[in-house]
């Protein structure tokens, strides 16, 4: 198979965030490495980064509405009920699917 799973549903302009007892976070990706910037752990601070966030997703995410990706794995060939069934039978061989309903 040739296809591989997404390794996150976020999008592309996604950051990271986080807080300790003082301080939130924000990770940002960029050209020498990650970019972290604090502001203070109160409504403020709150404030401040998610301004930060709508301003980035404003340019970034170009002001369009997230969408989910498509399923990353479409095969190019129709599958016989046949060849599913002899998967389905291989599988229940090896143990990862359970006995027939």
């Amino acid at each position: 198979m040739t296809a591989t799973a997404a390794a996150t549903a976020a999008p592309a302009y996604a950051v990271l965030l986080w807080c300790d007892l003082r301080t939130i976070y924000v990770q940002f990706p960029a050209q020498n490495g990650p970019c972290v910037v604090s502001f203070p752990r109160d409504s403020g601070g709150l404030s401040k980064a998610l301004d930060l966030l709508k301003s980035r997703h404003a340019v970034e995410g170009a002001g369009a509405v997230y969408t989910q990706p498509a399923p990353p794995f479409k095969p190019s060939v129709a599958i016989s009920p046949n060849s599913r069934d002899v998967v389905r039978e291989m599988l229940r061989r090896k143990g990862i699917l359970g006995a027939k309903p």
